[in-house]
């Protein structure tokens, strides 16, 4: 059972992960910094936001990088280096795994798409002691992003209080 405490650790962790994005990032740091072991941590993160820690931080970076595609003249190579991909070649890679072209490619369309935006946890208890957890990716950055989109709907259920 997931506890309150537990979740906030884990947005504590996700907090520490936003804010060490441009610098290499050790699993023991994440963990020593919401005092818990390397083994427990990696458990628990993996089980409440469905992907490793390791996961976690490429796609971040990877989707903060794609914005800097779009809104920089950086080079390509100096993005890669940036976000912590020691050659062009991991980075365009990783990139085109996650975004299904290169980044030269991507930059060229220049549309930019927050393929994995942070994650915020959330604790609810219901009565009858049914807890769940929320994982919210920021709203208004998806919303922002289908702004240029002029046709077509889109739907938004909350099943949770549904």
């Amino acid at each position: 059972m997931v506890d309150k405490q537990l979740v906030k650790r884990m947005q504590d962790a996700i907090d520490y992960i936003e804010e060490h994005l441009l610098e290499k990032i050790h699993t023991e740091d994440i963990s020593k910094s919401i005092y818990m072991s390397k083994s427990s941590f990696y458990n628990i993160f993996s089980s409440i936001l469905g992907t490793t820690v390791k996961s976690y931080i490429r796609r971040r970076r990877l989707s903060l990088s794609a914005k800097d595609l779009i809104d920089s003249d950086e080079s390509i190579l100096n993005i890669a280096l940036q976000y912590q991909y020691s050659t062009y070649e991991s980075y365009s890679r990783a990139f085109k795994r996650l975004f299904g072209i290169s980044p030269q490619q991507y930059r060229h369309e220049n549309v930019y798409t927050n393929m994995f935006p942070r994650v915020v946890l959330t604790y609810h208890c219901y009565e009858g002691g049914n807890i769940v957890i929320n994982r919210e990716m920021n709203k208004d950055s998806i919303l922002e992003q289908m702004g240029h989109i002029v046709n077509g709907f889109v739907l938004d259920i909350d099943i949770d209080s549904f």
